[in-house]
């Protein structure tokens, strides 16, 4: 089903059920309510306006990089929030649907693990709030024993909660969450099919979720930050409403307002719309505070009107939604021919720039003319036997370093005792950035996959590719993997990607080739028929300007938006 005719259909259930809901609630109530509360209705509705701009910063800041604006962003939370008001279980039909509009920027996991962490962030918020709350009654009122006895167990509650939440944000939960569903009587054949199925996804998405918490300790209190702070702000429709009918209440009062009664229809989370726990939780707390339950009635009516206003602009808003966000798969292409060297390893660098970097590191006392030409006489003496089929990436950089070093000492640029101290430095120096390069391709695979792409890998090596990708768990991405020694025949003849497209069984015109060689990549597979993404990094040598391909991109990870 296309995300346009889902949009369409979430519009008109959303206004049927918007309309079922006014006409429960009653046309002349809405009137009567509205021309009772005047003027302040106004303000009424404006709080929302900073509630949902700081809910938007608080779920752009889990997403980290900027790749949808953040007004887009503010449209897609406020209908998220108007989906979960009219869901009919748990108020959470927004959540799919926000994930559904930014999965082709961020990959599946990542949008996932963005909503999960939202919502967690947001549950959070609101222990915070419901703390303060707690702590604002202790001091500002007077109760007896038993009261403040009730007072404690809920403070120590939600403290508990708080808890449980970090561990979540520390550990993951979506692991936690299937083993608790696998100790259910009728679900353990469920849960383990899924995980049989989805277990890389989910895995990827668990990591997402931790490294918020422990890799990124100021991002995630920001956004805390923020979503608590929203929660004080809502408070305001409250004050308003109140002034609207002539009792004077402090912005205190309505933040012990707000949180007191949304404390209690949390409780009762599951009860679509939260149909009778808001009006109960405004009954207890207005009682508490000396006031009329009529007043709790009212205030609890004016709130239901303002949920109508933002649940039309939230659907009205979704019609726009989809103008932009069908530009994904603009080759409409269902197979990936990726490169290695360069491409996968690198993202995008040269492997003449790779080692010379290094080399600067390390501090070796060479020149680069000197290196380039070591270089240059190291790759040939590689496909002379030098490298075993059972040898792994690191075995495979630290021999052609080896070379280079062995062809600087032949030149008298270094000495010949300093050869191995100099090949174990610059080879770890190499190896360190392939491994986050390396994890990085295997979170674009990882998203690439669960889009149902088939992939495949076509390189000029050594002979031993499919002991490398083994060592680095990337096997089980690729449906085929060409070696240009052990397939005899190497790039840049467009018949190697031929023979990858032979052995997929797949056509050319939905292939796309995927390399940071414009020669050996690009030219080589348009020849075979395929197109291309040229992932145009660093190189050794300068280009000409007249270089073309479909797509041309300087990261790897921008695939996401590509494809």
């Amino acid at each position: 089903m296309s995300k346009k005719l889902i949009n369409g259909i979430l519009f008109i259930v959303g206004l049927g059920i918007l309309a079922l809901m006014a006409w429960n609630f009653g046309w002349e109530n809405i009137l009567e309510n509205i021309q009772k509360t005047g003027w302040w209705f106004i303000p009424v509705i404006a709080t929302w306006i900073p509630v949902y701009l700081m809910n938007t910063r608080a779920w752009q800041i889990i997403l980290a990089q900027g790749k949808i604006s953040f007004m887009k962003l503010f449209s897609y939370s406020i209908t998220g929030f108007a989906l979960n008001y009219i869901t009919p279980v748990v108020g959470l039909g927004g959540e799919p649907y926000k994930v559904m509009l930014i999965r082709d920027r961020y990959g599946i996991e990542k949008s996932t693990s963005s909503i999960v962490l939202y919502n967690m962030l947001h549950m959070l918020s609101h222990f915070f709030f419901w703390l303060t709350a707690v702590l604002m009654i202790v001091f500002v009122s007077t109760f007896d024993t038993t009261t403040y006895i009730i007072l404690a167990i809920s403070f120590l509650i939600i403290l508990g909660l708080i808890i449980l939440f970090y561990a979540g944000h520390r550990k993951g939960v979506i692991f936690l969450f299937l083993k608790i569903l696998g100790s259910i009587p009728g679900l353990k054949k469920m849960v383990a099919r899924l995980r049989e199925h989805n277990d890389a996804q989910l895995r990827h998405t668990d990591e997402l979720i931790i490294e918020l918490y422990n890799r990124r300790r100021g991002a995630f209190y920001r956004a805390l930050l923020w979503e608590y702070l929203a929660r004080i702000v809502s408070s305001a429709e409250f004050y308003f409403i109140m002034k609207a009918i002539s009792i004077d209440v402090s912005f205190l009062e309505a933040i012990y307002i707000s949180a007191g009664s949304s404390l209690i229809a949390n409780i009762f989370f599951f009860i679509p719309l939260q149909l009778g726990t808001r009006e109960s939780g405004l009954y207890l707390v207005f009682q508490s505070l000396g006031l009329t339950a009529s007043t709790g009635i009212f205030v609890s009516l004016v709130t239901r009107i303002r949920e109508f206003f933002w649940i039309l602009v939230g659907l009205v808003l979704s019609r726009f939604h989809l103008n932009k966000t069908q530009e994904m798969n603009k080759l409409k292409v269902k197979n990936i021919l990726f490169d290695f060297g360069g491409t996968l390893d690198t993202n995008g660098i040269h492997w003449s720039e790779m080692f010379w970097d290094a080399y600067v590191a390390s501090g070796a006392n060479v020149e680069k003319p000197e290196y380039e030409k070591a270089y240059v006489q190291a790759n040939k003496e590689m496909v002379q036997g030098h490298v075993k089929t059972d040898f792994d990436f690191r075995d495979t950089i630290s021999t052609q370093i080896r070379l280079q070093l062995e062809n600087l000492a032949n030149y008298q640029k270094i000495t010949a005792g300093s050869i191995s101290m100099m090949q174990q430095k610059i080879t770890d120096l190499c190896y360190q950035k392939v491994e986050e390069n390396i994890e990085n391709s295997r979170k674009i695979l990882t998203q690439l996959k669960s889009r149902n792409y088939r992939l495949g890998l076509v390189s000029n090596f050594h002979g031993n590719m499919p002991t490398v990708l083994q060592k680095f768990g990337l096997t089980p991405f690729f449906d085929v993997i060409v070696d240009s020694t052990l397939a005899g025949v190497s790039k840049p003849d467009p018949e190697i990607f031929r023979k990858a497209l032979n052995e997929m069984d797949i056509k050319a015109e939905e292939t796309a080739v995927v390399g940071d060689s414009y020669t050996r990549d690009i030219e080589a597979s348009r020849k075979a028929g395929c197109k291309t993404i040229w992932l145009k990094g660093r190189s050794w040598k300068a280009w000409s300007g007249n270089e073309t391909a479909d797509i041309i991109t300087d990261d790897i990870t921008k695939l996401l938006n590509i494809l």
